[in-house]
């Protein structure tokens, strides 16, 4: 059963509300995972209270999940072939245009109603 405080004092800026409060006390955590939680408290510049309160708010769905930092969509990566690699990708161009036409037949030779 949790310990109940009187009253939680938090900074304005904590992700939750001074009320009533239970404290939980987390046994054998992974040194992993307490690596990674001290890295994200780090990142954000939050205590590393507000990080597991945070993280348990997104497993339970009390929160909405961040967005992703890296983009998934290949419109939005940047960069430039090297000149291996951009002799190669025209090599394969040309390699695609001695191919014949696979188009339908009827769009190679379109009927002339008249």
């Amino acid at each position: 059963m949790p310990h109940y405080r009187r009253k939680a004092w938090r900074r304005p800026d904590s992700l939750h509300e001074a009320q009533d409060v239970p404290d939980f006390l987390i046994r054998d955590i992974d040194a992993k995972l307490a690596e990674r939680i001290k890295t994200m408290a780090r990142d954000r510049g939050w205590p590393i209270n507000d990080v597991i309160l945070h993280l348990l708010k997104q497993a339970l769905g009390l929160v909405e999940p961040e967005p992703p930092k890296e983009p998934g969509d290949i419109a939005r990566l940047t960069g430039a072939y090297q000149a291996p690699e951009s002799d190669a990708f025209l090599e394969a161009l040309k390699a695609l245009e001695s191919l014949p036409d696979d188009a339908p037949s009827y769009m190679l030779n379109p009927r002339r109603d008249s």
